[in-house]
């Protein structure tokens, strides 16, 4: 089994790397510090997580376009 292990590269905690050892295996961006909404991308995947809107924390996840999940944001 291998250990996938991630941290933030600047000081506001706003991009992740994830590593394998010393390989790096994709990176997750948030574009704001006051929504969900990211980007994941890795050697064969980019997905996007768009959250429904201000008052709706939900988060929509897309690949292509196309929704492929959705996170709820239940208490």
């Amino acid at each position: 089994m291998k250990t996938v292990s991630w941290r933030h590269t600047d000081w506001n905690a706003r991009h992740f790397v994830f590593t394998i050892g010393q390989e790096v295996i994709g990176q997750l961006t948030f574009n704001s510090s006051w929504n969900f909404n990211a980007v994941y991308t890795d050697k064969k995947n980019n997905l996007r997580f768009s959250q429904k809107s201000l008052w709706d924390r939900d988060v929509i996840v897309t690949q292509g376009g196309k929704p492929v999940g959705e996170i709820k944001n239940d208490f």
